[in-house]
Parts: C-alpha cells; structure tokens; sequence
C-alpha cells in the first residue's frame, strides 16, 4: 500500500514539475521575443539619424521637426530615448517615470523649451500605451505641455 502512496505522490510531483517547466520555457520564449523585438526598433529608429526623411512615413514632415526648434538629428535622438523610456517602463512599471523627475535624466530633456513644442510630435512616434499616457500627465501637470 505504501509503494502505492508513494508511486501516486511522485507522479503528482513529476507531472507539477513538467507543468512548471513548461510554462517557465513559454516565459522565457516571450522574454526573448521582447529582446528580439526591441533590439529591432532600436535598430529601425537609429536608421531615422542618417536617413530622416523616414520620419515622413509617420506623416511627420520636416517642417514639423524644424518647427519644433530640434535639427532631425536631434528629433531622431529624442525618439530613440523615448522609445527606450517607453519599453523600459513596459518591463519595469513599478520603476514608474523616475527619470522624469527633477534631476533625472530624462527631465532635462523634458524642461527645455523646445520640448513643449516636440512633444504633440514625438508622441505620435510613440505608440498609445500606459506609459504615453502616464508621460502625457506628468508633462501637463509640472511642464504645462499639450
């Protein structure tokens, strides 16, 4: 009876180990697919840099990028840094936007005065997310920006 017992429990253990193993590998497979992911975007974004004209593919001209007071270099660069921020944020939510804070990296960005007039721009490089919607707040509330 005993051998029963055990024989019944190590099968339970076996089949909650190959459960386990197999939802952890699906995890694994989604967490390299993100890195896949993102290393394409950033790679596709670095392209806008030395090739601007593809921001026209987003229906942003480069009218628009000048009259935001940034060369396309330096809209480029924005787009580049927010994107980070963004798939950051996606991975690390519980970090929030501390880089937006006073001192923080991306808060120098943020309070220049070119800034308030990129930023209706840049969002529409960014896509409609959490963490767009989360910036947007934060960029009316302490920088009055549209």
């Amino acid at each position: 009876m005993e051998e029963i017992i055990f024989s019944t429990i190590a099968v339970i253990f076996s089949t909650f180990s190959l459960v386990y193993t197999v939802y952890r590998n699906r995890k694994s497979d989604q967490k390299t697919s993100l890195s896949q992911n993102i290393n394409a975007v950033a790679n596709i974004e670095l392209q806008a840099i030395s090739n601007p004209e593809i921001f026209q593919v987003h229906g942003i001209s480069k009218e628009e990028i000048e009259e935001t007071g940034y060369s396309e270099i330096q809209f480029a660069y924005l787009v580049n840094s927010f994107t980070a921020a963004s798939l950051y944020y996606r991975r690390n939510s519980s970090g929030g936007l501390k880089s937006f804070n006073k001192g923080g990296y991306r808060y120098n960005i943020v309070s220049q005065p070119n800034f308030k007039k990129a930023w209706p721009v840049l969002k529409r490089m960014m896509e409609n997310s959490e963490f767009r919607t989360k910036l947007d707040l934060l960029l009316k509330r302490n920088f009055n920006h549209d």
